[in-house]
């Protein structure tokens, strides 16, 4: 018999822990802020026991989900709470994204701080990266991001998940990351070897035999010294109940208001450069670019007109004396109001409206990397602000053509 018999292991709000400890009973919980390496062979329940995680690491105001998901199946259920990337453009575009949004925060740490205090203007982030292989081999350049990411994320609020069914294989697990992932999650794996490799080389010894556990759904959980190997069962949360769950403001350094109307302009095609129609975009409703402020204009000096000439009256000939014109203060300068500040967007966009055709010469025109231009360029087609055709030219909305 086992201690969690008595627990139908159903996912509810009421029931939104991990799991139960079969040995104890103990409801065992998994805290957020923690780096996870989450791993079992297939059918061993992965997906289904990360579910009650990925719901706290989605719920409520301080918290965003993000998720690199190439099989293309579990990250759909979470799509509207999450922010989910299935190809190899937006997964480079994510990860750039993540390690500017964590250089930013690391800047603006309190001094004799060690972590960020996650707020509603800046969420804990989880990063959760769903089968690392079938992901570093699609998105080899993203991984550098991820590193970054799994090094210094923690103390700016934003934690990784590594999930992989195959830790053994060179990309299961990078070496740059298996380091930093403290809090180890295995469920059924095939072999010892696989179980060392998750739990630590120790883990036969202190009675880890992940490759022993019943399947699906039994997992050990190793977190430093605080728990000893006993099975835990997994909580049960349906695919219905996550596709039922509220939807969820989704992260992005870009969100951005609603700006006025500009004109519009077209981007074509031009050279070996690939701009990929297809690419999903974070949101399905992209936000207007804010428009390039114009240069500050200040108010004229004000202007007065002579007066009309004067006379002196008396008995003599009048004789018109010179006119005098007032002495005017110059007029104080209207300040200008602060630039907004200006984003990617806007950057693109400018580059765009000054004569850059191609996603090279964009590149080259903002200094951005070619995975920012190329989001950038397909956020801007979708709100209307410019066009591609197939002439190879830039149009502009009064219709008039350079080449």
């Amino acid at each position: 018999r086992s201690a969690a018999d008595g627990d139908d292991l159903l996912w509810s709000l009421e029931k939104r822990n991990f799991g139960v400890d079969t040995v104890t009973g103990e409801q065992v919980e998994i805290p957020l802020g923690e780096r996870m390496l989450i791993a079992g062979m297939s059918g061993a329940g992965k997906s289904v026991a990360s579910r009650p995680m990925l719901f706290e690491a989605s719920e409520g105001d301080t918290n965003a989900l993000v998720i690199f998901d190439f099989k293309k199946v579990e990250g759909r259920l979470w799509d509207h709470r999450a922010r989910v990337v299935t190809t190899a453009e937006d997964a480079l575009a994510l990860s750039e994204e993540l390690v500017e949004e964590m250089t930013e925060r690391l800047d603006l740490l309190p001094k004799g701080k060690d972590k960020l205090t996650p707020t509603r203007e800046r969420p804990r982030i989880t990063v959760v990266v769903d089968e690392g292989a079938e992901v570093i081999s699609a998105a080899k350049d993203a991984l550098v991001g991820l590193e970054s990411v799994a090094r210094m994320g923690r103390a700016a609020s934003i934690d990784l998940w590594w999930m992989t069914q195959k830790p053994t294989i060179p990309d299961g697990i990078p070496k740059q990351i298996a380091p930093q992932l403290a809090l180890k999650i295995c469920l059924a794996v095939s072999t010892p070897t696989e179980a060392r490799v998750v739990l630590g080389e120790d883990a036969q010894a202190k009675g880890w035999t992940a490759e022993d556990l019943d399947y699906p759904g039994y997992a050990l959980v190793r977190a430093g010294k605080s728990r000893k190997p006993h099975p835990v069962k997994v909580r049960y949360m349906t695919a219905e109940q996550v596709i039922a769950l509220p939807d969820r403001p989704i992260w992005s350094r870009y969100a951005e208001p609603a700006a006025p109307a500009r004109p519009v302009f077209t981007l074509v095609k031009n050279g070996p450069v690939e701009w990929d129609e297809d690419a999903s975009v974070y949101d399905t409703a992209a936000p207007a670019p804010v428009a390039v402020p114009p240069r500050p204009d200040y108010a004229p000096t004000a202007h007065q007109p002579a007066p009309a000439a004067q006379f002196v009256t008396g008995p003599v000939r009048p004789r018109p004396v010179a006119a005098v014109p007032a002495q005017v203060a110059p007029a104080e300068p209207v300040p200008a109001e602060p630039a907004p500040a200006v984003t990617n967007r806007d950057r693109v966009f400018a580059a765009i409206r000054s004569g850059a055709r191609t996603a090279k010469a964009v590149t080259e025109a903002t200094g951005l990397n070619k995975g920012t231009v190329s989001r950038e360029v397909k956020a801007l087609t979708e709100a209307g602000s410019i066009r591609k055709t197939d002439d190879g030219l830039v149009v502009a909305a009064a219709g008039e053509v350079s080449a």
